[in-house]
């Protein structure tokens, strides 16, 4: 009765919070409560200030029932006003995610009960913040190792010994305790906040599988507590034994379901460098990919790494919006430690050679030959938390043992912390620049696109791009002041005239590891003399490497010509910049407002029509547009009206289909059509909707355990296979979907009779019959 009692008393508490949920702005202090909403300190119709640093701590304030919080908006200075969360009553707990920019977070959960959330601003850009819905559901899932009872769940799970979050595990245990995700391509990884255990006596043990048969990750006891480990399987499975004396506090850890690790390639996708680029320890442009890829040392996965490396490096970031880099090391062996550190590789948190390492130290050698020796050293994985979302890999060697290096595997994660795909950091998104005005901005990353690495530019580190458009003719300079005069900003001008997809040679540009003040400006760059690397450098010249003195040469510029300019910042966060424009001789500057950025257009071919995507970047003013079609690539119908979305800035996803589909090859492209009347086309499109399959491949002939089928087909349809003896007896009958492509299906023969046989493929209104003997 008391128990019923109590639970009555909780939900009518609860549906009164409900009721009653307020509005918190945030400030510092702790609320109790299950309802309201929730803003940034500017509240529902304002911004927040600059240099903020505010926590407040969100609790159910009843048993069982943790605070979640929905956002419905998010907007702030990406990479420089940043918002964590953490799952507790403090900011000593482990930390939930970290968010800034303008992707909405995803929904946040406690499972404690309790959330705290620290908002930290720098001193320029404010944005509106955030809205977000308080609510209180369930707390995670409790599992303690007290029982041999297994567990599928692809969820976050709290994991605990036989004692709980609260009470010392007993004595004399002996439990064997598997998790499996349940769901193909997730794997479950475990990550200990606390261990405590009677060192040598009491272990836990940790197996990458479904038994303790399954290669095992290591075996852990005293008060180490264990790296972050995930199965490659998608189990896990746990042994725990005690003894029957000083029972301690045991473990607190958190289960949670992320995608397996990429099975690593035979040849290695990418190596690590073994030499810098222009007086640079770069050894390569960034490489935007989400794989999955393989990294190795520049041995590949077969040989040994070279000797006399030194501090080389190479980057790489996700080419997807919300996306992190993720690496996972399946093995290593690089020279071990003796009095000093010989051979070793060093990974980074961020796009450059200065990013930090992940925790104390992820500086790497020894050995480590498996996927699980690898995790149970705590080499890896290793997930990107910088604003760049980008992971850098650093590799030194002396002058004599080489060893079998390193074989990672590479690809991405969700993450709310790394490009949002909208800011200006890649060219395709350059901002206009419309006068002659000077301004400010502030980098977050490289972006999702690699370019700019051509001429003196060696790398791309946190860049931002602009748009120039020259309204009169005369001469183009420009000054790039750090607010912060310690930082090093690099610059790349290109054109007259050129695409982002084809940039080309920068016509001017400085990578000089210079601080301080950097840009176009004759005067500057013939009194200027930074001597950084020995020589004098000050002169005139059009680009320089890390040598130069920061500044080249103005530009002719000639009224109607277009340029891009990329403003390249080697370390993260900070300040920002001012750029003022220095223009003489009669130049000035004017922008022309495209109707929209185009970012793709593309078709594919479905069962039975065709669907047609594309995305804008930004709209002005754009009224609608027409999908046309065409037979030969020159005359052009229209068979479709779409509404466009006026003006915006932000990136806007359109798709439809086309119905009734041309048989063969057909031509699309977009119409786009302006409030005034004005429109402009986009490049052309083409599909092929193939009428006969192409040529169908029969093998092995005669044939003894299976009978191989290859053939292409143009898109995705049915198709039906029969087996038939000489009598016209019909034997096997199979019904199978097929997506656009080459194609290989195995129809298995064990059951059939030595003799003839013939083979029937009905395949979009064409049969095709071929003969073959079964030995």
């Amino acid at each position: 009765m008391i128990k019923k009692i109590l639970f009555t008393s909780c939900f009518c508490w609860l549906l009164f919070l409900g009721a009653q949920g307020q509005t918190y702005n945030m400030a510092n202090g702790t609320v109790n409560t299950c309802a309201g909403n929730f803003y940034d300190a500017g509240g529902v119709g304002g911004n927040y200030a600059n240099n903020s640093n505010l926590t407040q701590t969100f609790c159910s304030g009843v048993v069982g029932s943790c605070v979640r919080l929905t956002f419905t908006a998010f907007n702030t200075q990406a990479g420089n006003d940043v918002v964590t969360f953490y799952d507790g009553p403090n900011n000593t707990f482990p930390i939930i995610g970290v968010f800034s920019g303008n992707i909405t977070p995803p929904i946040v959960t406690a499972s404690s009960g309790c959330i705290t959330v620290n908002f930290v601003s720098n001193n320029t850009t404010v944005r509106a913040g955030w809205a977000a819905t308080i609510t209180c559901v369930p707390c995670a899932t409790n599992f303690n190792l007290n029982n041999n009872t297994p567990v599928t769940a692809c969820a976050t799970m709290n994991f605990y010994d036989s004692g709980g979050p609260s009470a010392n595990y007993s004595g004399n245990e002996n439990f064997t305790k598997t998790f499996c995700s349940g769901v193909a391509g997730q794997c479950l990884q475990v990550e200990f906040n606390t261990f405590a255990t009677q060192a040598g006596n009491d272990q836990l043990s940790v197996y990458d599988g479904n038994s303790v048969a399954a290669p095992l990750f290591g075996t852990w006891s005293g008060g180490t507590v264990p790296p972050v480990l995930l199965s490659s399987t998608g189990c896990l499975t746990f042994r725990w034994v005690s003894n029957n004396s000083n029972h301690q506090a045991g473990w607190n850890a958190t289960i949670t379901c992320v995608a397996c690790p990429p099975t690593p390639a035979p040849v290695a996708t990418y190596t690590s460098p073994t030499s810098g680029l222009q007086n640079t320890y770069v050894g390569a442009n960034m490489v935007n990919t989400c794989g999955p890829a393989t990294f190795t040392d520049d041995g590949g996965t077969a040989a040994n790494y070279s000797n006399n490396l030194n501090d080389y490096y190479r980057t790489f970031c996700p080419n997807q919006a919300g996306r992190c880099m993720r690496a996972i090391f399946q093995s290593f062996s690089m020279e071990p430690a003796g009095v000093f550190i010989y051979d070793y590789l060093t990974i980074l948190n961020g796009p450059t050679q200065t990013s930090p390492e992940f925790g104390v130290s992820s500086t790497w050698y020894g050995t480590a030959n498996t996927y699980q020796a690898c995790q149970a050293a705590g080499l890896g994985p290793y997930v990107s938390t910088d604003q760049s979302g980008c992971l850098t890999f650093r590799a030194g060697s002396d002058g004599s043992v080489n060893l079998p290096g390193w074989v990672a595997t590479l690809d991405c994660v969700p993450c709310s912390y790394g490009p949002n795909g909208t800011d200006n950091n890649d060219c395709q998104r350059s901002s206009a620049v419309c006068n002659d005005i000077g301004f400010s901005d502030a980098s977050t990353g490289p972006g999702i696109i690699s370019e700019g690495g051509s001429g003196c530019v060696v790398a791309e580190n946190y860049t931002n791009w602009y748009n120039i458009i020259i309204q009169s003719s005369g001469n183009l300079g420009l000054i790039i002041r750090p607010t912060n005069v310690l930082d090093d900003y690099d610059f790349a001008l290109y054109g007259p005239n050129t695409s982002c997809g084809g940039l080309g040679t920068p016509l001017r540009c400085s990578f000089a590891a210079d601080t301080n003040w950097t840009g176009l400006n004759d005067a500057l760059n013939l009194s200027f003399n930074s001597a950084i690397c020995g020589p004098a450098n000050n002169g005139a010249d059009v680009n320089e490497d890390v040598c130069g003195n920061g500044y080249t040469n103005t530009v002719n510029v000639l009224a109607g010509e277009r340029y891009r300019l990329m403003v390249n910042k080697w370390t993260a966060g900070g300040s920002g910049f001012t750029l003022d424009w220095v223009l003489t001789g009669g130049a000035s500057l004017n922008c022309i407002v495209l109707p929209i950025t185009l970012i793709h257009f593309d078709a594919k071919n479905l069962t039975d029509k065709v669907e047609l995507n594309w995305a804008t970047a930004s709209e002005f003013e754009n009224d609608f547009f027409t999908i046309e079609r065409s037979s030969d690539g020159l005359n052009f119908n229209p068979i479709e009206f779409i509404e466009g979305a006026g003006t915006t800035h932000t990136t806007h996803h359109y798709h439809t289909f086309d119905q009734q589909p041309l048989a063969g090859q057909s031509y699309y492209r977009l119409k786009q059509t302006d409030i005034n009347g004005m429109y402009t086309y986009s490049e052309t499109v083409s599909i092929n909707r193939h009428q006969k399959m192409d040529e169908l491949v029969v093998y092995p002939n005669p044939a003894t355990e299976d009978l191989n089928l290859h053939f292409n087909v143009a898109y995705p349809q049915q198709v039906r296979c029969n087996i038939t003896s000489t009598d016209g007896k019909q034997i096997q009958l199979l019904t199978t979907a097929l997506e656009e492509g080459n194609q290989q299906l195995r129809l298995p023969l064990q059951f059939l009779e030595s003799g003839l046989y013939f083979l029937t493929l009905e395949l979009n209104n064409q049969t095709i019959i071929k003969r073959f003997v079964k030995q």
